[in-house]
Formats: structure tokens, C-alpha cells, sequence
């Protein structure tokens, strides 16, 4: 839970050989802003803090915008395929196990980068999307009307029909969505959210 203290340092006080691993593991949780650690005392999650939100987001609106235009020019019918095919597993699990639908939503991005062969793009994106994605889980347990499923269908549509003010339209309007959300998630969960 974000801004309560964990425990690491009774972890690192028990003798074993992965106290270094777990050391070095909370040492990079702490760089990318996840934890905080207090020394003497352990560490405590991050509360969200929207100037990381919102820089996670501009990197992957510039990434992924780009991305999707080439998906438009690259894509082939099985990439295509595998979209469709996520977005048919999304419908049913948006509604019956939220955690796999984020699941699902993180996949249905992914391919994006795999038809583009940029991985490593994804990887990097990944590191700071964590920030955002604590907003993600958040919003599917607060807003009511979640319009992701046919956002993504907009976008896969776009990527079939090699439309790239299409898909552009569609990507924006999609990251949009944390903008119309985020005072509803604020609200609801004010005690996770940093000043």
C-alpha cells in the first residue's frame, strides 16, 4: 500500500545468502521512485505522485504514437490476428477478473512493439510506465465506464485498414482517458496520491 512502511529491514536483518539480491532489488525500486527507503527503518511504497504519471505517459505517447503509425505500414495479417484476439479475451475479462484484463491490456501493447521489432523500446517504456500503471489498476476499480476494449478495437482497426490518422486519432483518444479519470481516482483514493 503506498506511504506504508514494509519490512526490509527485518528481511536484511536474517542472515542468507539473497540479502544482497534483495538489497540491490529494493536499491532499483528505489531509483525508479517506487519505494522509498528509510535507513534504520526499511521502506515504505511511493504514494503516487502525477509528475512521474505524467512523464511516464509522455514517454509513451511519444514511443508508442510512433510505433502505431508503423504498425500501419508493417503489420501483418497474423499481427492483426493477434490483436482481434486479445481484444475478444479482453471483452469477457473486463468485467470478471480486472488484474487480467490489465494483463491483457499490457499484451495487447506489447504486440504493437513486437510487429515493429522494437522490444527494447518496450522495455524502457515499461520501466517508467510503472508509475502509470498504479493509476491503470486503480481506474478499472473506479470508473464505471471503462472504454478501453473499444479504444483498443479503434486502434487495431486503424493498424488493419493502414490508416495512420486513424490510429493516430485512436491512441490519442485512448491516453486521453486518464485525463477525464484521474480527479475520480484522486478523490476515491486520496490517501495513495502524493501532494
Amino acid at each position: 500500500m503506498p506511504g506504508k512502511e514494509s519490512v526490509l529491514i527485518l528481511v536484511l536483518n536474517r542472515p542468507t545468502k539473497w540479502v544482497h539480491f534483495i538489497h540491490e532489488a529494493f536499491l532499483e525500486l528505489s531509483k525508479s521512485k517506487i519505494v522509498n527507503i528509510l535507513p534504520q527503518k526499511g521502506c515504505s511504497v511511493s504514494l503516487i505522485d502525477y509528475e512521474l504519471i505524467k512523464e511516464s505517459r509522455f514517454l509513451r505517447i511519444a514511443v508508442e504514437g510512433a510505433l502505431l503509425k508503423e504498425a500501419c505500414d508493417v503489420a501483418t495479417e497474423e499481427d492483426i490476428q493477434k490483436l482481434y484476439a486479445n481484444i475478444k479475451l479482453q471483452q469477457f475479462y473486463i468485467e470478471n477478473d480486472p488484474p487480467r484484463f490489465l494483463d491483457l491490456d499490457n499484451e495487447f501493447h506489447k504486440n504493437i512493439y513486437v510487429t515493429c521489432n522494437k522490444m527494447q523500446c518496450f522495455y524502457m517504456v515499461g520501466l517508467m510506465s510503472l508509475h502509470f500503471d498504479r493509476v491503470r489498476s486503480l481506474s478499472l476499480k473506479t470508473i464505471k465506464d471503462v472504454k478501453l476494449v473499444s479504444d483498443h478495437k479503434a486502434i487495431a482497426d486503424a493498424i488493419a485498414a493502414h490508416d495512420k490518422d486513424a490510429v493516430e486519432a485512436a491512441f490519442t483518444k485512448h491516453m486521453s482517458r486518464f485525463d477525464l479519470d484521474w480527479d475520480i481516482i484522486k478523490k476515491a483514493y486520496s490517501e495513495y496520491i502524493a501532494e
